[in-house]
């Protein structure tokens, strides 16, 4: 009787131990995760930031972009037009 006693305990023992190592593993690997995850923030704002600033000059370009592609546009769509007068006069 005693012996399955000693046994029991010492199998208690050994999972608690090991219990123990391993919730101080997952707190070492979370803390590690939070460390990340604080510098990925920082990361990020510091992007955005960025990408606002350019953003603005960004703009500025694309809408005289638009208004030259929408002059493209019309024009090529006049030429379409005078294609098709000329192929059917002939």
């Amino acid at each position: 009787m005693g012996l399955l006693l000693s046994v029991i305990g010492f199998l208690l023992v050994f999972y608690f131990k090991r219990s123990v190592s391993t919730n101080d593993k997952l707190n070492d690997s979370v803390n590690k995760l939070q460390l990340t995850v604080t510098g990925l923030n920082g990361t990020l704002l510091a992007q955005d930031e960025k990408f606002s600033n350019l953003s603005t000059n960004c703009r500025d370009k694309h809408s005289v972009i638009d208004e030259r592609l929408k002059k493209h546009g019309d024009q090529l769509g006049d030429h379409e037009g005078r294609i098709i007068k000329i192929e059917t006069k002939l």
